[in-house]
């Protein structure tokens, strides 16, 4: 029988649990004592908080130790009971701006008994689910108090911090939903937006910036009729994968969030003009990008980027800053108009300069110390000038301090040669006696001189070279080691046999890879994989790997084996 004062999980949940609860718990335990693991009797109250926060997970990953769902638990626990606190604190502030609606004024009353006796007694978990009830209650009333059914735009009270699915249940608001156009939440305590998002087929505006939202509702691709997304300045990691069914979307503004990747179906939404992905942490852009043909704008600047997408050469009137990124190459055909500014290139295509639609490129401080011909004839001597003036190291300071160490170079060495053969009056006596007049002796000093000078620029030339190869090199270590750092941490969830085997022939796979560019690459194909994959099993876990497989045949060169 276990002991209700004993270290055992099981007995520790007894403190986060009302009376009538642990009770309960405690006879559970005496009749199930032999049968029931530590994870099997916190499981329910487990996914009791999942139903408070959909965010949780109630699923144990594999070979988790008997503890898990406890530890789990607590720290959720812990998480909601502080938000919960912020929010109650935020309505508590702004008490005297909200509604005097009675509704409002009620759910407030009870909000303050509820913090009076928190502070009196530690929370439970029955305490916690009151807790949440009330803030749903009192979202939904400052929301409906926003509410006009004869109107199709809906703005909501910027004290909200959440969105209750509730209403959307409500039958007195069904036809509301299915006809409003447009919603604005501005609200910055706001975390989440309903997951029956869906529901509203007409809504053609969804502005939801500057909130506290960490994600979307997969359900926002069942809006076909939405055009337009506003979701900057929150805490986005990820957009759902249904916003590529959104086929009338024309802009996303997604900007200033911590988005590691967009979703490759975004390329489904053909009638995309405007895409704002600025201020992430954004490791590349998905190929499928170049299908949305009538893109406009793309503004993709301070991020992690390494490549683009060849694809983008597909869309003719573009407007590209990919300024402040890690770009070291650019596609081989792009049209309209280019900033990539801050960034490592060290070369520009050649094929660049074939693209008819390419309009203007910008590319200021960088690393090029040339620009190619085809480049040269399109835009002219002026701006090949200007833009290698503005580097990264300027190209006439460049030149002229090689020139002048060209001239200490030569010095140098004809001084030292003299020197070895006993002076200018050795050399003429030696060149006199086999012909040579001192005129001539002076012609061919001249010329080793010259040759000499020819011979330091080039050693110089290369050195200079060397050195932003070397400072490219160190960025490109950082970037890898850091992603390295990242991987380790993923494959702590590849436990048993067959997952580390596959982590080894990723490994085996990487090893082979030719190109620098390529690698860095495959190491964020790598990390995304298997971070993906992770929480996968069985035949589904199996499917995915071969599919990494297959992917990699096809998407990455291979090293011929010697």
């Amino acid at each position: 029988m276990l002991n209700y004062l004993s270290k055992d999980p099981i007995s520790k949940i007894f403190t986060f649990l009302s009376q009538e609860e642990a009770f309960a718990l405690r006879a559970t335990c005496k009749i199930f004592n032999e049968a029931s693991t530590s994870n099997t009797i916190v499981i329910p109250y487990l996914k009791r908080l999942k139903a408070l926060d959909n965010t949780v997970s109630a699923v144990s990953p594999e070979n988790s130790s008997e503890d898990w769902c406890f530890v789990q638990f607590k720290s959720e626990f812990k998480r909601i009971a502080k938000e919960q606190e912020e929010e109650i604190k935020h309505f508590l502030e702004k008490a005297n701006k909200l509604p005097s609606n009675p509704d409002v004024l009620k759910e407030i009353t009870y909000l303050v008994e509820q913090n009076n006796d928190a502070c009196k007694h530690n929370i439970n978990l029955t305490a916690l689910e009151n807790r949440h009830h009330a803030l749903e209650r009192l979202n939904e009333a400052l929301i409906v108090s926003c509410i006009n059914v004869n109107s199709t735009k809906l703005h909501c009270s910027k004290y909200i911090t959440r969105f209750p699915d509730r209403l959307f249940i409500n039958e007195k608001y069904q036809n509301y939903w299915q006809t409003v156009e447009k919603i604005w939440c501005e609200a910055y305590m706001l975390k989440t937006l309903p997951k029956q998002l869906g529901i509203c087929k007409a809504l053609r505006l969804l502005y939801c910036s500057h909130t506290d939202l960490k994600n979307l509702p997969e359900s926002i691709g069942d809006c076909k009729a939405l055009e337009q997304i506003y979701c900057s300045s929150n805490r986005l990691q990820t957009l759902p994968n249904s916003l590529g069914n959104c086929q009338e979307l024309q802009e996303l503004c997604c900007d200033r969030n911590q988005l590691r990747n967009l979703p490759e179906t975004l390329g489904n939404c053909k009638k995309l003009r405007r895409l704002r992905c600025g201020f992430n942490e954004l490791k590349g852009l998905p190929e499928s990008i170049g299908n949305c043909e009538a893109l406009g704008e793309l503004d993709c600047n301070f991020n992690h980027l390494l490549t683009l997408p060849e694809s983008l050469g597909k869309c003719l009137s573009l407007w590209l800053n990919c300024s402040n990124n890690h770009l070291y190459t650019l596609p081989k055909s792009l049209a309209g108009h280019l900033t990539c500014d801050f960034n490592l290139l060290q070369a520009l295509p050649e094929s660049l300069g074939n693209c008819q639609n390419l309009r203007s490129i910008q590319c200021k401080a960088n690393f090029l110390t040339d620009i190619p011909n085809s480049l040269k004839r399109k835009f002219g001597v002026s701006w090949v000038t200007e833009t290698l003036n503005m580097q990264a190291f300027p190209a006439p300071l460049h030149h002229f301090l090689r020139f002048k160490l060209a001239l200490l170079g030569c010095f140098t060495i004809t001084t030292l040669i003299v020197a070895l053969c006993g002076g200018f009056s050795s050399i003429a006596a030696l060149l006199f006696k086999v012909g040579i007049t001192l005129s001539t002796t002076k012609t061919a000093l001249m010329v080793v001189s010259i040759l000499t000078g020819l011979a330091a620029t080039l050693i110089l030339n290369k050195i200079a070279h060397i050195f932003r190869l070397l400072y490219c090199e160190l960025r490109l270590y950082q970037y890898k080691k850091s992603y390295d750092k990242s991987f380790y941490s993923v494959t702590k969830n590849f436990t048993t046999s067959t997952g580390k085997a596959f982590i080894q022939d990723l490994q085996v796979h990487e090893n082979k890879i030719s190109s620098r560019g390529q690698l860095i690459q495959f190491k964020i194909f790598k990390h995304n994989t298997c971070q993906n994959i992770a929480w996968l099993k069985g035949e589904a876990r199996r499917k995915a790997k071969e599919e990494v497989f297959e992917s990699i045949k096809k998407n990455f060169t291979i090293r011929p084996r010697h």
